[in-house]
Parts: C-alpha cells; sequence; structure tokens
C-alpha cells in the first residue's frame, strides 16, 4: 500500500512565480489499485459552480477511462 500524507506541490513560473498546486493532500491506494489526481489551476483562489464542477467531473471521467483502457490492453510487443 502506498500512503501520501499532506502533500503539498509548487511549480514555479519564470513569469508568474510559485503556483501552488496541492495543497494538504492525503490519500492511500491498496496494492493493484491505481489513484489519480487532478488539478486545475486558476489566477486565484475560488469556488467551482454548476457547469465548471459538471465539466471536472466529466474531464476527471475521461482520464479514468483513459486509464482503464490503457490497463486492460496486452503488453505490447517486443522491440525488434
Amino acid at each position: 500500500m502506498i500512503e501520501v500524507l499532506n502533500l503539498h506541490k509548487i511549480f514555479h513560473d519564470r513569469k508568474k512565480g510559485e503556483i501552488p498546486a496541492v495543497r494538504g493532500v492525503s490519500f492511500t491506494c491498496s496494492p493493484g489499485r491505481v489513484f489519480g489526481l487532478l488539478s486545475f489551476l486558476f489566477d486565484q483562489p475560488r469556488e467551482l459552480e454548476g457547469r465548471e464542477i459538471e465539466f471536472c467531473s466529466l474531464a476527471v471521467l475521461q482520464c479514468a477511462s483513459a486509464v482503464a483502457r490503457a490497463l486492460s490492453l496486452a503488453e505490447p510487443p517486443a522491440e525488434r
């Protein structure tokens, strides 16, 4: 099992300076499971509303579907 406690991630941009991506996230992931973390960046802190929440939910579902599909594919053929 993987356990992550109080994760923080900051990206550095030459023009914008420090951009916090994750603040204080904790999670566990059991063996054989896949955990994904998707972050959306806005210029300033804000609460999402209606259609924005719907958009984010759809983006997450698309990512999850892509991961599930990739995991279901057979191993790629060996390089020649």
